[in-house]
């Protein structure tokens, strides 16, 4: 019969394939082009489909959908996005001097995450970030060099893009 597979699904989320012919026992994994399988988790299988999850470490890309059973089948190509950042309602101020707090607003910042300012050049300077009620802060050294920089968020071995054009200047005295 006709199987329906999702032509993309984000990492950390979940997909369904529409299809009557799983049963209990199927693994079903992602086979990349360089041979790599990552197995997906199976949620739930009814007599329509299954839902699958796909864990955050697998990196954005296409596949192939395989079934494993007694063999190897192939259900279809689908495209796997990046996870979604983990945190949303993000602000991060415009301008910042050295020597100063960096104070970056935001809900879902977890424990042991890190903030990233990356230059234009590419260099990225990494800083622990402190947990507060509205989000995160980080110091600034006050032999940063000034400049306008990216700023990301490294958290559960993941990075997220969270605001643009921060501007770090020297402290005025």
């Amino acid at each position: 019969s006709e199987i329906i597979c999702p032509t993309s699904v984000r990492a950390g989320a979940e997909g369904v394939i529409q299809w009557d012919g799983f049963v209990e026992g199927d693994v079903l994994c992602l086979a990349a082009k360089d041979g790599d399988d990552h197995q997906l988790e199976i949620k739930a299988i009814t007599s329509s489909g299954l839902t699958f999850y796909v864990p955050k470490s697998v990196p954005a890309g296409n596949y192939m959908l395989v079934l494993k059973r007694e063999t190897r089948m192939e259900l279809g190509q689908i495209e796997i996005l990046p996870p979604s950042c983990p945190v949303s309602a993000v602000s991060v101020p415009s301008k910042v001097a050295c020597g100063e707090v960096l104070e970056i607003t935001g809900i879902g910042f977890a424990e042991g995450c890190a903030v990233g300012l990356k230059n234009a050049e590419g260099e990225v300077y990494t800083f622990a970030a402190e947990l507060t009620d509205l989000g995160v802060r980080i110091n600034i050294p006050e032999d940063m060099p000034s400049g306008t920089y990216d700023v990301y968020l490294f958290q559960e071995g993941l990075e997220w893009l969270l605001g643009t054009a921060l501007e770090v200047r020297e402290a005025v005295v």
